[in-house]
Order: structure tokens, then sequence, then C-alpha cells
């Protein structure tokens, strides 16, 4: 499947709220409220949040979109400005979501590669990534190179979880394993082996 990476429009406002919402309530089911997953968060008012920041996006924080030859929005990437005040002078990769039905493809490598090309030629050297304890998506940073750099507490939906600090260093390092030219991955998505003849790159 050929798939191209492109600045997001706020005309993706409503492909970007679905994968957002199905991806969260499919990966925090077993983290976060039901109530919250099934009623507060919607997909129509995801949309109109997105609309509003790709509407008046001023170039601090970008969003990147993976696209299939026919023009359908699959994942979705936005970055910028660390947040986290130990690491003030890196980039940060805010949010990374694959549709559920295109993961493991390799899509997510992409998308972690192209944003670390766009924060250094931003002017950034390293990017970080929060992630709570129990997403299986850290599996997918650790082996993309990540590194664990410190834990902390993050409130989600009324409930303080115990969270994650990833960071790389060194995005040209990252940029260069994206690059690779290895095709298949040795773990899925949650980080377990992927027999042979069905590895596939998330």
């Amino acid at each position: 499947m050929e798939v191209r990476v492109r600045n997001a429009r706020t005309a993706d406002a409503a492909a970007i709220a679905r994968i957002h919402v199905e991806t969260w309530r499919d990966t925090y089911a077993a983290l976060l409220p039901a109530r919250y997953l099934t009623s507060t968060l919607s997909i129509e008012r995801n949309a109109l949040h997105w609309t509003r920041a790709l509407r008046h996006a001023d170039g601090r924080e970008r969003t990147l979109v993976a696209e299939t030859s026919s023009g359908t929005v699959i994942a979705y990437a936005a970055f910028g400005r660390s947040r986290e005040r130990l690491y003030p002078s890196d980039g940060e990769l805010y949010a990374l979501y694959v549709s559920l039905d295109q993961q493991d493809l390799g899509i997510g490598r992409l998308l972690c590669g192209a944003t670390a090309e766009h924060l250094l030629a931003a002017g950034w050297q390293a990017m970080g990534v929060e992630v709570l304890a129990g997403n299986p998506s850290r599996y997918f940073y650790e082996a993309m190179g990540a590194q664990l750099s410190a834990t902390k507490s993050h409130v989600f939906a009324g409930e303080a979880l115990p969270a994650l600090l990833y960071r790389w260093p060194e995005l040209t390092v990252l940029i260069a394993k994206t690059r690779r030219s290895e095709p298949n991955s040795t773990v899925d998505r949650a980080g377990r082996p992927i027999p042979p003849g069905r590895r596939r790159d998330r």
C-alpha cells in the first residue's frame, strides 16, 4: 500500500477525530472509565476541537497525517516544543495514532521519522514523548530507540495514572533508524514477538 505524509489541513479534522476517538477507546479500555470513553469522548466534539486547532495553527505546534493513494487519512502525529519542564530544550511528540485497521504496517514508524525530521529542521536536537504506563505503545517507542527518562503521574478523566517519559537524545539516530531498509519488525504494537512470516512493521 502506498502511503504519503503531508501537513494536516482543516478538512482533515473529522478523519483525525475519528482516529483519535477509536484508538483511545481501544487502547485505554482497561485504563480509563468506560463512561468517559463512551460518552464524554465523542468524534463530533473532537472534530470541532481539531477544526479550531488546525484553522488557527501558528507553526509552533504541527500536525502531520498519513494518507493512502486514494486520499484516505489513516494516521496522524502532532508535535512541537516540549511541554515537560525537565526538557525545555527538546521537541515533543504529543500524539501519534494509527487507524485500528492499519496498525502493524509501518505507518507509525513512518510518521515517527517524519516528525523527527521536521523537529530537526526546526532546530531541535532531541524529542520526548509521554505514555501512560499501561499503554502498549510504549513498546513501539522502545523499539524505535526511545529511552525511559522519568516517571510521573498524569490525570486523565479525573483519575491519576502513572505515566512514563521517553526521550530520543539524538534525532539523527531516530531518523536513520526509520530510514533503514528493514521490511519487518520482530514485535507487534503490544511488544509481543511476531512469528517469522507474519512480521510486519507498525
